[in-house]
């Protein structure tokens, strides 16, 4: 399993943006948080990494999503 360090680097090495962030488990699942609260979030993804959401099934708990080609 990717660990979350891992999936914002490899986000970023794809051309995304997140900035001030951290991923994070919470009270109410798994969330974004601000690194200092003083400062602004900036979570940036471009084009390239887009996809249609008419593709996406997500399962009745909100808990995993599955994209169709």
């Amino acid at each position: 399993m990717v660990s979350y360090e891992e999936l914002i680097f490899l986000f970023r090495s794809l051309g995304g943006g997140f900035d001030n962030a951290s991923i994070r488990d919470s009270e109410y699942g798994l969330g974004i948080f601000s690194v200092d609260a003083g400062k602004r979030v900036k979570v940036y993804t471009p084009e390239h990494l887009l996809f249609l959401t008419d593709n996406l099934v997500v399962d009745s708990n909100l808990r995993s999503a599955i994209y169709y080609l």
